[in-house]
């Protein structure tokens, strides 16, 4: 097996940390002055979680890329994943944030995380995975249209299209690695 690449400039992973911090920061001095702006330590706990996990996703992926279609693709997915988060764990995605329905849309990130854990980041086993991401995701929002949740449905339609994207080029990544250990 071919060594991954050196790593990327160090800015763009310092740059990713310091993004994530700016973002508690900025929560924390909004809770001071904003009227309404409310967060409980919980939401500051739950929020620099998903940040954390993030930034961690993203250093352990660079750390393996061999080609900036792997980069790419980890950049989407990653993003993707923190997204669908953000925006079900804010305000939700069907209803309000306290629907049960809700908890569907985390099954995604789920399959990713195994099989990113199954199959070592290979990324060819990351292009199947992200294949299968979609699928999902699609599936779920399908089944939106079916109960006429348009607004959850097509938003699951564009979080199944990225993950098709990333799928793509995990496969390109995959294909590149292939031809140089030939």
């Amino acid at each position: 097996m071919i060594a991954p690449a050196p790593l990327p400039n160090r800015w763009w992973r310092a740059g990713a940390w310091g993004a994530a911090a700016a973002l508690l920061i900025a929560a924390a001095i909004a809770r001071q002055t904003v009227p309404g702006f409310n967060w409980t330590a919980a939401d500051f706990i739950g929020v620099g979680t998903v940040l954390g996990l993030a930034c961690l996703a993203w250093e352990i992926a660079m750390r393996r890329a061999a080609s900036d279609a792997y980069r790419a693709a980890a950049a989407l997915t990653i993003a993707g994943t923190l997204g669908l988060a953000w925006i079900n764990l804010a305000v939700g995605i069907i209803g309000s944030e306290d629907n049960p329905a809700n908890l569907v849309f985390f099954a995604v990130p789920a399959i990713g995380g195994s099989g990113a854990i199954l199959t070592r980041l290979n990324p060819a086993g990351m292009a199947r995975t992200l294949a299968i991401m979609a699928l999902v995701q699609a599936a779920i929002a399908a089944g939106n249209v079916v109960f006429a949740l348009v607004p959850a449905a097509v938003l699951g339609g564009f979080f199944a299209g990225l993950w098709a994207i990333a799928a793509t080029l995990f496969r390109k990544a995959a294909g590149e690695l292939r031809q140089r250990t030939a």
